[in-house]
């Protein structure tokens, strides 16, 4: 049961437990009995979940919740009832505000295994709410970042409409739209292990389902969670299979050359095969000027706009790449003669 589930049930078990407690003027109960049954069945339940859900985050809470449940089975006041109320408030807004960023976590494995597989367990619940409250600041952050791509994409079609008007050719824009989601998505998975580099396999796990999880947050809310299958295809490209800590080092090594070759790609499939000119050069500046700004943005850069020495340093090096290309194409004709 989510967190979010057992809040409810709880406050369903509450509402229960208020009918079966209704009396007459006499002081007698008049709630059937089989409610009186059902709503004690349903608070002890809940009661005994919600301090096993919480022993992990939040221990002080759910002994005291358990400390005061025993007690109200031997001893009822005013009193009591009052503190028992107000726990119970806590304790219901503890399990929804902990089942608003709930993820759900696939059982451990060694070092150096994949997360693939395996039942989702109680244990590795709390295990990930135990590490969230130190991984919750990076699920704000990569929160902000995912939802800057996102906004982003209508100011990106509009630079490709300006690109289409000015060049009069056509761009393959939903294989633009998608090569430019995967490279966003990959490069979030390099900056925040620079931010917080992982020391083991657990650590990797925690921080790939902080991305995920925050991406599915911001997906969700813009209906595009059908965004997520390729996006991990492309990560896969990136890292020669699942990510995991063996092949992280490898992967932090290589993405600047993958880099390098990916977006040179991206500009020849979206241009229809076209190698070169000036649609195929816009592209490229497109992609890496970006790239270089959602760098800004995951930062948290008070500028998010790309300087004029950076914009230069974008043309300068798109510049030297058509140089290269024509010094390379001349070589090839002179050869032939």
């Amino acid at each position: 049961m989510k967190s979010k589930h057992l809040a409810i049930f709880g406050a369903i078990a509450w509402i229960l437990s208020v009918l079966a407690s209704a009396e007459d003027l006499s002081g007698n109960y008049t709630a059937p009995t089989a409610l009186v049954v059902i709503s004690a069945i349903a608070m002890l339940a809940f009661a005994i979940l919600a301090i096993i859900r919480l022993w992990r985050p939040h221990k002080i809470t759910a002994i005291l919740f358990l400390a005061s449940s025993l007690i109200s089975l031997i001893y009822i006041s005013a009193p009591i009832k009052i503190i028992n109320f107000i726990l119970f408030i806590w304790v219901i807004s503890l399990l929804w505000a902990i089942g608003k960023h709930e993820v759900l976590v696939k059982e451990p494995q060694k070092d150096g295994e994949s997360h693939s597989g395996g039942k989702i367990t109680m244990k590795k619940v709390l295990d990930f709410s135990d590490t969230y409250e130190k991984l919750k600041p990076f699920f704000a952050l990569l929160t902000n970042y995912f939802r800057s791509v996102s906004d982003s994409e209508k100011e990106i079609h509009r630079k490709v409409k300006e690109i289409q008007s000015k060049t009069q050719q056509n761009l393959k824009e939903d294989e633009l739209f998608k090569s430019l989601w995967v490279l966003r998505y990959v490069s979030s998975h390099i900056w925040l292990f620079e931010l917080k580099p992982p020391k083991n396999q657990t650590e990797l796990s925690d921080e790939l389902l902080v991305i995920n999880s925050a991406l599915k947050y911001v997906l969700k809310g813009k209906n595009k969670l059908n965004y997520l299958p390729w996006l991990k295809n492309g990560l896969s490209e990136f890292t020669g299979g699942e990510l995991n800590f063996n092949n992280l080092k490898g992967f932090k090594k290589n993405f600047a050359d993958k880099l390098t070759e990916k977006i040179p790609h991206i500009a020849f499939e979206c241009t229809e095969g076209r190698l070169g000119g000036e649609l195929h050069d816009f592209v490229i500046e497109l992609v890496m000027t970006t790239i270089q700004r959602d760098q800004k943005v995951f930062t948290m850069s008070d500028e998010n706009t790309l300087t004029e020495e950076e914009s230069n340093n974008i043309k300068n090096t798109i510049a030297e790449m058509s140089k290269a290309r024509h010094e390379a194409a001349e070589d090839f004709m002179n050869s032939l003669g």
